[in-house]
């Protein structure tokens, strides 16, 4: 029997991960796919497979920068139900996030963020969604990374 393979970063897998404490999808070439909490694994005919999510951002914090004048430290705690809390140099406040793939999209009553992880470290841009902050409406940059 061939020994596990390891999918850590692939992009031939983009799911969004199960509700419920585990699920089963059949996927041509590997089989029967079970997901639970910790990941999912392949059981094909030859060998035996799993992948873990390692972009799941449920229960984690991610702190670091963003380039926007007047404000500079930043941190996001991500929690269950897509909510997420933002703590930036002015405030704290909620919003929600989504996930596809290493891409995350992170939404505030007058912003949204865009993102991209690679390994630990999430880059991306940010702009205003609400006309009347004028001058400011200009995109910027910020970067976080997992604690």
């Amino acid at each position: 029997m061939a020994p596990p393979r390891r999918y850590e970063d692939s992009e031939d897998f983009s799911f969004e991960r199960p509700n419920k404490s585990s699920a089963h999808l059949w996927i041509a070439g590997c089989g029967l796919l079970t997901c639970g909490l910790l990941g999912c694994l392949c059981a094909g005919g030859v060998g035996v497979g799993y992948y873990l999510w390692r972009y799941d951002l449920t229960n984690t914090t991610w702190r670091g920068t963003e380039n926007l004048a007047g404000f500079g430290a930043l941190r996001f705690e991500f929690k269950k139900n897509n909510v997420v809390i933002m703590t930036d140099a002015a405030r704290v406040v909620n919003g929600t996030w989504t996930r596809n793939g290493s891409d995350v999209t992170i939404t505030f009553a007058n912003c949204q963020y865009r993102g991209a992880i690679d390994g630990n470290v999430m880059t991306g841009t940010a702009h205003f969604t609400d006309p009347r902050f004028g001058p400011r409406a200009a995109p910027w940059t910020f970067t976080v990374t997992r604690d």
